[in-house]
């Protein structure tokens, strides 16, 4: 099972996921909640223990038969310093997106105050490389135009 080459990235979630289910988007404090109850689900299962669980989420007698040696690292994806604060205590680490490097210090900053000194920091960069700028910046655009703020044509 690839051992130690595999982590998870888990998050609170975004409605440009999750808006497809027709359900109400719930508020932060109500995600971040759903997040951290899902994330103590996932450890248990790792254990190989069967999991009943009623709460923002419903388990019923879920077990892992096939299970890692160690179980992969809960990476918490965090934008704010707000949320990598909170991760710090309950997250094996942090991913976070590139930012303005002030931005991105206050990020990390908050991860190790919150309980995650130590604990390792990723940073997601998509790149998209060619010998010709043009084809370059069009195919960054094909693959993040959710994520690119000026359009490229």
């Amino acid at each position: 099972m690839y051992p130690e080459r595999f982590w998870i990235a888990v998050g609170s979630g975004q409605l440009l996921n999750e808006s497809i289910t027709g359900e109400k988007w719930p508020d932060k404090s109500i995600r971040n909640e759903r997040l951290k109850e899902s994330a103590k689900i996932i450890r248990k299962l790792w254990t190989g223990e069967t999991v009943t669980h009623h709460g923002h989420v419903t388990v019923e007698g879920a077990k892992l038969y096939t299970r890692p040696e160690n179980p992969p690292p809960l990476i918490g994806a965090a934008i704010t310093p707000e949320t990598a604060e909170w991760m710090g205590e309950w997250a094996d680490g942090l991913i976070t997106v590139a930012e303005n490097p002030d931005e991105l210090g206050k990020i990390i900053k908050a991860f190790h105050r919150g309980g995650g000194k130590g604990k390792p920091a990723y940073i997601k960069l998509e790149v998209s490389y060619d010998p010709k700028e043009e084809k370059a910046l069009k195919g960054a655009y094909g693959q993040w135009k959710s994520n690119i703020f000026e359009c490229i044509n």
